[in-house]
C-alpha cells in the first residue's frame, strides 16, 4: 500500500514565475529599487535563500516577499496588490491570471515539480504505520484549504483515487498554506497532514509517513 499511496500522492505541482502588474499587463518591473514577489507559502525558505544571495549581488534592488496559499495569493493579484513576480503552486491559479490578462507575455515558465507525503506528529510513530491506519476512528488531518492552497486539492484528489475521501473529509482540519499544516503536525497539535515533500525535509519532531 504504500507505494500505491507514493504513487498516487506524486501528483506534480507546477510552479511557475511570471511578471504581474498591479492591474493589466505593464511593462517589466527591472531597475526598480523594489521588486515584490508573491509565493507559495511551500517556497519560502528556497526563495528566502535565492532573494538573500541576489540582494547581495544587486545592492540598489529590495526584494519584498509575500507568502500563502497560491488562491489566496492569485485573489490579491486581481483585486489589485502590486505584484511583479509570481511563484505558485497550481497551474490553475496562473492560467487564471494569464486569461484575465494579467500576465506580461513570454514571461511565464515552468520551473519545478514536487510531490506530496503524508507526516505524522512524533506522538503517533508507533501508531500509524502507513495511510490505511488514516482509516481508524478519531484520526485527525491537516490539510491545506481545499479553495486556496493547491496541496489540499491535490490531496483530497490523492485520497478520492484512493477511496478514502469520505473518511478523511470527516476529520479534516484546514490549514491557510501547506507551511501551517506542517507546524500544526510537528508540534504535535494535530496527529497526522499532507504537506510537499520538500516541506517534510524541515520536521523537526515529525516524521514522514509515506
Amino acid at each position: 500500500m504504500k507505494k500505491i499511496f507514493a504513487i498516487l500522492l506524486a501528483l506534480s505541482i507546477i510552479l511557475l514565475v511570471t511578471a504581474c502588474g498591479s492591474g493589466k499587463a505593464g511593462k517589466p518591473a527591472a531597475g526598480e529599487k523594489e521588486l515584490t514577489v508573491s509565493i507559495a507559502a511551500s517556497t519560502k525558505n528556497a526563495i528566502d535563500e535565492i532573494v538573500k544571495n541576489y540582494e547581495n549581488e544587486n545592492p540598489g534592488i529590495k526584494v519584498k516577499i509575500n507568502s500563502g496559499g497560491s488562491g489566496m495569493l492569485e485573489q490579491q493579484i486581481t483585486g489589485g496588490a502590486p505584484v511583479d513576480i509570481f511563484l505558485s503552486a497550481s497551474k490553475k491559479n496562473m492560467d487564471n491570471l494569464e486569461e484575465k490578462g494579467f500576465l506580461l507575455e513570454g514571461t511565464r515558465q515552468d520551473l519545478l515539480k514536487n510531490s506530496l507525503v503524508l507526516i505524522g506528529s512524533s506522538d503517533v510513530k508507533n501508531k500509524i504505520k502507513s495511510i490505511e491506519d488514516l482509516k481508524t476512528k478519531g484520526i485527525k488531518t491537516a490539510l491545506g484549504e481545499l479553495n486556496t492552497v493547491p496541496a489540499g486539492k491535490y490531496a483530497k484528489q490523492a485520497f478520492e483515487k484512493l477511496g478514502m475521501w469520505e473518511k478523511i473529509e470527516k476529520e479534516a482540519i484546514y490549514q491557510k498554506d501547506v507551511t501551517a499544516v506542517l507546524t500544526i503536525v510537528d508540534s504535535g497539535e494535530i496527529e497526522t497532514g499532507v504537506v510537499y515533500s520538500s516541506d517534510a525535509l524541515t520536521l523537526k519532531n515529525g516524521f514522514i509517513i509515506e
